[in-house]
């Protein structure tokens, strides 16, 4: 009788957990790591490939694995090499690499100090740059299917935080059971299939600043699903911060500065003070 308890009580337990894992409290992400670059595109492309992609290849073993193994011969107009295989590898879902990605752009942009340890400045960059050069074709209904049930009330601001691939099917057959199938209408997402060597499941994507509003929420009782309604919201996506690479840069060098001034002050008295002598 007592193992048949522990037992009982164990199931409970692993049941609570696979719940708490499967459920995604949506907000607007204000960890993420959603800098448009739109003061700094040229310095952050120069950097880029300048050393800081091998650098920070170099430093992940799966990001240099995931990076090494995608081929394409596809091109972005005015774009580089490094754009294609950014949008290659992305959308063609390496998953031994990708879920770390996703994870740090939600959470490794809050402010400054977070973002200096963010380890994927390169492909960020790249990524949010390839899908500017391809451009958008305005506004339009897609949507995306994920396994985990999302929670979030109706009439919330919202962003995801992260790139989100998107399709033109809305089919609900597709929709995993306890998953949630959004019906979003959107004004970044940008057809990328063409330039990343046509991926299986991902037609466009949507971009990690786009802010939405929750137009209605609706749990499938036969199908087991929820289905989200998600409007674009804003003429101008939303952004925390611009250029966090640079400002940071740019921060230490006023310190230093600072700091050396600071310094010749408290000197100088005493200086003088030897010369009157």
């Amino acid at each position: 009788m007592g193992s048949l308890r522990a037992g009982g009580i164990t199931l409970l337990l692993i049941t609570a957990i696979i719940h708490i894992v499967d459920s995604v409290k949506m907000d607007m992400s204000p960890s993420a790591v959603d800098d448009q670059f739109l003061k700094c595109r040229d310095g952050m492309l120069q950097k880029v490939l300048g050393g800081l992609l091998q650098q920070e290849l170099r430093a992940n073993s799966k990001f240099q694995k995931a990076w090494d193994k995608t081929v394409c011969d596809s091109s972005i107009p005015n774009g580089t090499v490094q754009h294609t295989k950014a949008l290659a590898m992305y959308t063609h879902e390496v998953k031994e690499f990708s879920t770390e990605f996703d994870t740090a752009v939600q959470s490794q942009g809050g402010n400054a100090s977070s973002y200096e340890g963010f380890p994927f400045k390169a492909l960020h960059f790249l990524l949010t740059d390839a899908l500017r050069l391809l451009g958008g074709k305005g506004c339009g209904t897609v949507c995306h299917h994920s396994r985990n049930k999302y929670e979030v009330s109706e009439g919330a601001e919202v962003r995801f935080g992260r790139f989100i691939a998107v399709t033109s099917s809305c089919d609900d057959s597709e929709t995993h059971d306890g998953g949630t199938l959004f019906e979003i209408t959107s004004c970044t997402a940008v057809q990328v299939d063409n330039h990343a060597c046509d991926p299986e499941e991902v037609d466009m994507l949507i971009q990690p600043f786009e802010v939405f509003k929750v137009l209605d929420v609706a749990d499938n009782k036969i199908d087991k699903y929820r289905r989200i309604r998600l409007n674009h919201t804003r003429t101008e996506s939303y952004s925390n911060h611009d250029c966090y690479l640079f400002s940071r840069s740019s921060s230490s060098l006023n310190s230093c500065i600072l700091l050396l001034l600071a310094a010749s002050l408290c000197l100088h008295p005493y200086f003088l003070g030897q010369t009157l002598l």
